[in-house]
Parts: C-alpha cells; structure tokens; sequence
C-alpha cells in the first residue's frame, strides 16, 4: 500500500454499528513500519483516481458512516454483515467542490492531519517512555530531582538549588541508544550514496545535534575538518556492527554494507526523535548527495555562528569568513567564493544557529 490509500472494512459490524470503518495511509505512517503494509482480510483497499480528492473523501466518508448510511448497503450471509461494496459505488453520488475549493480546503485540513499523527506518534514515544522508567522508580534505581527545573540527563550542574540538591547526572545506556539510533538511520537512509563516509556522518550527526537542541553523548572539538569528536565514530561502528545493521568497510566504494537486521531501529529511532525527526529527515535530504568537502564547510561554519553568539560578538560575514578561516589551515583548501556560496545556500535553507534572523540582518 502506498500514501493516498484507504483500507475500509468489508465484513463485521453489529446490530447498532455499520461496517465501512476506515483508514487512511499517510507518508508519516509508512514510515514507522520495517516492511511494506498489504490489506488483509475482511478488508478492501482502494485508491482515489484523483490524489486532491483525499481529504474531502475522509470527510464525506465518516459523514456518511455516523448518519447510518451504511446501513442500507449491507448483506448478511453465516451472521456476519458484508458491505455491498460494488451496489454502493455504483447507485450512489455526492458532489465533487471545484478545483479552488478544493485546493484551499486541502491546504487547511492538510497540517491538521500532520498533527494528529504526530500527537500520535509523541503518544506512543510516552508510553514507551513510561513503561521504562516506572519500574525504574519503582524499585529505587532512580529518583525525580527535587530542583525547580528538570535537566537534561547529559547537562552536569555546577551549584546547588535551594529546595534540593543537584545531582550531576552522566550519560546513560539510554542516551548512548539514541546516539547510535540517530547514526544509523542516516546511515539507513544515505548508505548507498558514494558521498557517505565516516567525515560526512559525523558532520550530519553535528548538525542534527546543534540545529535541534537534542542532548547526545557527543564531544565534538576544534578540529582540523571541522567540529570532530574523535572517539564517536569507532563507537558508533562497532554498536552499528554489534546491532547487525551495518558494517563499516573502508575499502569499498559504499562505506556502510547492511547486515541481518538493517531497517530494524526504524521504530525505535520514531519513538525516541519524534520532535526532532521532521528537521532530521530536512537535513538528510538537504545533503543526501552533497559530498563531504561542502558539508565540512557547512559544519564548520555553522560552529563559527554558534562560538559568535557564545562570545556575543556582532555578527557580519566578513567576521564569519575570517573565523572560518582561522579555523585551521586546512579551511585554505577552500576558496572565499565556495565559502560564500556555501553560506548563501544555508542562509536561504535556514541551516544556521536559531539565534540569527538574516532576512533582517540582526541576531535575536
């Protein structure tokens, strides 16, 4: 089944409920699924000729289904009630809008949908949440801080609150899990492009990192190529390894081979990126074929936005390119006008640091 179908229920019902239940199938729900979705029993897929037609037929539909329309197409063989599918398609009309209407129907009804699967989804992550940690605190392995503001379990405070004491909190197997998750679905998502090695991942998991505010296990320093955190990818090999999801192998022209299990974190990986996973997938497909010499230039500039804002210091793009280049004499390998189209292009794709609103020329 693919985005725009419908699988409505043929056979069931009760004496005081019709059959013609439905479901709807969206991009964002095939995504948290490892195999292809087919239509089973007591079902029938169908699919809409006209794909603009989607959201008025949701709502027409269920329409008909709570006025008890259904009611009069039914047959009923063995006790169990079928939908006379063919009769009905066949004798009954509704009014089709125009394509204005319809276009602006569909543009309001459209980010309501979105948002109903994405409570959904953040639903599920809580659940998931909750049956993790409450036997945790259950049996005393962990405890609710007692400080006015809940903190990240990777942040380390340095003083203490008045209404408790802080504990300093280390990364947790939890917090390694969620790094490893966020590395291999770009690795699950990029790993049969040739522009794929361990210098471009470690600059997508960067980015990821920074532009969503996540809090990963992560020590990214002031290297030559950029921001690099020496020991994160020999970690993130082997636990991508270790998972039977892929095998990094120098040699070859794709870096990452898939083993037994690949595409089995993709569930896990929706549960625990929920908020963040709509501007994860913008940037794995903004650099899906970018090679790695450009996504350097972009991490790296990126990280000179962000140490200007730590340090205050007013903003211009002579600054920026100056601090770029101050960066390590490795950056000389690119020109002044391939930096500044690099930045151009994430000006206009909104890859910077949340702070700076270029369209005005300020920092906020």
């Amino acid at each position: 089944m693919t985005s725009g179908d419908f699988v409505i229920e043929i056979s069931g019902g009760s004496p005081t409920q019709s059959t013609r239940r439905i479901a709807y199938i969206l991009d964002e729900m095939l995504k948290g699924f490892e195999n292809p979705l087919i239509c089973s029993n007591f079902c029938k897929a169908i699919s809409l000729k006209d794909k603009n037609l989607f959201y008025y037929f949701i709502f027409v539909w269920k329409q008909l289904y709570d006025n008890g329309l259904f009611f009069g197409y039914e047959g009923k063989t063995s006790g169990i009630k079928n939908f006379l599918f063919d009769d009905f398609v066949s004798f009954y009309e509704i009014v089709v809008p125009s394509i204005e209407i319809l276009e602006k129907f569909n543009k309001t009804v459209s980010p309501l949908f979105s948002t109903i699967i994405k409570n959904r989804q953040e639903n599920a992550y809580l659940s998931h949440l909750r049956d993790f940690l409450l036997p945790l605190l259950m049996n005393g392995q962990i405890r609710i801080n007692q400080a006015e503001t809940p903190m990240p379990a990777t942040v380390k405070p340095k003083t203490s609150n008045k209404k408790g004491e802080i504990i300093t909190f280390k990364p947790t197997n939890v917090d390694y899990y969620k790094r490893s998750l966020l590395a291999v679905e770009i690795v699950w998502q990029l790993h049969k492009e040739p522009t794929l090695g361990h210098l471009k991942l470690q600059k997508l998991i960067y980015l990821c990192q920074k532009s969503t505010n996540m809090q990963l296990p992560t020590n990214f320093l002031r290297q030559a190529m950029g921001p690099y955190d020496n020991r994160l990818m020999r970690s993130i090999d082997k636990q991508l390894k270790d998972k039977k999801w892929f095998e990094y192998q120098k040699n070859k022209v794709l870096k990452y081979q898939p083993l037994e299990r690949v595409g089995q974190h993709h569930n896990d990986f929706l549960k625990y990126f929920y908020s963040e996973s709509e501007s994860i997938q913008f940037l794995i497909d903004t650099f899906k074929s970018i090679k790695s010499d450009t996504v350097e230039i972009v991490a790296t500039l990126y990280a000179c936005l962000d140490n200007m804002l730590t340090e205050r210091v007013i903003f211009s793009e002579a600054l920026l390119i100056k601090r770029f280049y101050e960066w390590s004499e490795e950056k000389k390998k690119f020109s002044e006008n391939e930096v500044k189209k690099v930045f151009s292009r994430m000006k206009e794709k909104g890859i910077i640091p949340k702070e700076y609103n270029f369209s005005n020329n300020v920092v906020l």
